[in-house]
C-alpha cells in the first residue's frame, strides 16, 4: 500500500515536470507499472513506453519508493550494531527467545528517537528533518503537559513498589490516556507510545524534581531519572522483553530470576493459545513458579490445569486486580478500563499515600501462591475498612495534606498487622509452617541445628 501510495506521488511529479514529454501520456505510461508484481523494478527499468524518461531518473524512482515504503513500514535495512544483532538472530535461530524480532523494534525506536534531540546521533537523517522532528517533539511534549497534570494522560509505572502498588489501587493504568469515564491505553501504537510515554515520564520526573526542598535537588538526579524513563518505555515493549528479562536475572537474580524463568513458558504455551485465556478472565492471578507460568496461559476448558484456577491477586485496597487484557483486549492490544473512583482511590491518589503489598514470606517462611493470595486478600479487606472509616473522620478531613498522607500510611500499617496477625494464625495449624518459622528464628539467633 505505502509502495503504491509513493509510487503515484512520484509518478505525478516527473510527469507534471514537463522534462520528458507529454505529462498525460507519461504518466499513463507509469501507472501501468503494477507495484504489486515482484518484478515491477525491473518492468519500470526497461519499460518501452517510457523511452523519454532516463535510466537514471528511472533508477531513482525505484530506490524512493523502496525507501519510503521501508520506512513507512519499519522494515528499514539495519546497519552498524543492529546489523550485527540481526546477523546473529539469524545464525542462531535459538536466540529467537531473546531476541523475537529485531528489524521492526530497531526501526520504532530510532523512529521514536528522531522526535528527541537524541537525533543528532543519526546520520540517516537530513539535517532538515532533525531540526522539524525535534521542533515537532518538543511542541509535543508542550501540549500535552497540561493533560498531564490534570491527570488525563499517564505514564509507566513507577520502578518504586510501593508507589506502583498505590497506582494500581487507585485504577490508575499506566500509558493510558483519558477520554470521558475510559482510560484507554496507547502502549501498542508505535511509535507514538514510545515517544508519548517517555514524554510523560520526563514531564513527571521534571515536577517532582521542582516540587521539592531546593537543598534536595541533584541536577544529575534529574537527567538520570529521565534518561532512565526513556529506557524504561524501550525496554518494557513486548518485542524487547525477552532482552530485558536477561539482564535484570543477571543483574539482579534474586528478585528477578524466578520471574526470567516463568518467561519461557510462553515458549510451552503460544499466544494464540494465552490470548484467550487472558480474554476469559476477569482477573491477574497469583504465579509464582514455571507450571504456574504455564497454566496462566492455558483457557479454563472444564479442566483443573487452567489460569482461572489459580489464585487472584488482590490490590492494596479495592478487592481483586483486575486484568487489563479482559475482554477483546486479548486479541486487540486495546487495553480499556473505567476512569471513575471510589472516594478511597481519589483520596488516596490526591494525597500520593503509597505502600507495598504483603510479603511473599511470613515470619521469614516462604508462603506458597494460595498462601500469598490469601494474605493479599486478608490485608485488602482489612485496609478497606480502616482506610474508609479514616477519611470519613473529622479528624482527617481538618488536617493537612501531608498531615493526611501519614495518618493514610499509620492506618495501614494497623491493617496489614491485623491481617498479619490472621494470617500467621492460620499458618500456625500447620505442623510444617510452625516448625519451619522455629527453624528460621533459631538460625537467625545463631543456634544451629
Amino acid at each position: 500500500m505505502f509502495r503504491r501510495m509513493e509510487y503515484n506521488a512520484q509518478a505525478y511529479r516527473i510527469a507534471q515536470s514537463g522534462k520528458y514529454g507529454d505529462a498525460a501520456q507519461v504518466y499513463e505510461a507509469l501507472r501501468k507499472i503494477d507495484t504489486k508484481d515482484v518484478d515491477w523494478k525491473t518492468k519500470l527499468v526497461d519499460s518501452p513506453d517510457l523511452a523519454g524518461l532516463p535510466n537514471n531518473i528511472r533508477k531513482k524512482l525505484v530506490d524512493d519508493v523502496t525507501k519510503y515504503s521501508k520506512y513507512a513500514t519499519f522494515q528499514q535495512d539495519l546497519t552498524g550494531f543492529a546489523k550485527t544483532v540481526a546477523q546473529a538472530r539469524a545464525n542462531h535461530p535459538e536466540l529467537a527467545w531473546v531476541f523475537p524480532f529485531v528489524k521492526t523494534p530497531i526501526n520504532i525506536m530510532a523512529d521514536a528517537l528522531s522526535y528527541t534531540p537524541l537525533n543528532v546521533f543519526q546520520k540517516n537523517l537530513p539535517k532538515d528533518v532533525k531540526i522539524a522532528r525535534t521542533a515537532m517533539g518538543v511542541a509535543m511534549v508542550a501540549g500535552i503537559s497540561q493533560a498531564v497534570g490534570d491527570g488525563k494522560i499517564t505514564g509507566s509505572y513507577s520502578k518504586d513498589a510501593d508507589k506502583r502498588n498505590a497506582q494500581i489501587a487507585a485504577g490508575i493504568p499506566e500509558y493510558s490516556i483519558k477520554l470521558g469515564n475510559t482510560w484507554y491505553s496507547y502502549a501498542r501504537v508505535e511509535p507514538i507510545a514510545t515517544v508519548l510515554g517517555s514524554s510523560v515520564d520526563g514531564i513527571n520526573t521534571i515536577t517532582k524534581h521542582f516540587k521539592k526542598n531546593p537543598n534536595d535537588r541533584k541536577g544529575t538526579e534529574l537527567v538520570t531519572n529521565i534518561v532512565g524513563g526513556v529506557t524504561k518505555n524501550i525496554a518494557s515493549k513486548t518485542f524487547l522483553e525477552g532482552i530485558s528479562s536477561v539482564l535484570q536475572a543477571i543483574h539482579d537474580p534474586e528478585r528477578y530470576g524466578g520471574s526470567f524463568v516463568n518467561s519461557f513458558a510462553g515458549l510451552v504455551v503460544p499466544s494464540f493459545v494465552a490470548a484467550p485465556a487472558r480474554a476469559l478472565d476477569p482477573n491477574m492471578r497469583v504465579v509464582t513458579n514455571f507450571g504456574e507460568a504455564v497454566q496462566n496461559r492455558l483457557p479454563n476448558l472444564g479442566q483443573d490445569f487452567a489460569r482461572e484456577n489459580l489464585p487472584a491477586q488482590s490490590m492494596l485496597y479495592g478487592g481483586a486486580r483486575p486484568n487489563p487484557s479482559y475482554g477483546l483486549a486479548a486479541f486487540t492490544g486495546l487495553q480499556t478500563a473505567p476512569a471513575t473512583q471510589t472516594a478511597l482511590q481519589q483520596e488516596a491518589a490526591r494525597v500520593g499515600f503509597d505502600y507495598n503489598l504483603p510479603s511473599k514470606k511470613l515470619r521469614g517462611v516462604e508462603l506458597s501462591g494460595e498462601d500469598q493470595a490469601k494474605y493479599q486478600a486478608i490485608s485488602a479487606q482489612y485496609a478497606d475498612r480502616v482506610l474508609n472509616n479514616v477519611i470519613q473522620s473529622e479528624g482527617y478531613q481538618n488536617a493537612r495534606d501531608s498531615i493526611k498522607k501519614v495518618i493514610l500510611e499509620k492506618a495501614m500499617q494497623k491493617a496489614r498487622q491485623a491481617a498479619t496477625n490472621v494470617m500467621l494464625s492460620q499458618k500456625m495449624q500447620d505442623p510444617e509452617f510452625a516448625s519451619e518459622m522455629i527453624r528460621i528464628k533459631r538460625q537467625k539467633k545463631g543456634i544451629e541445628e
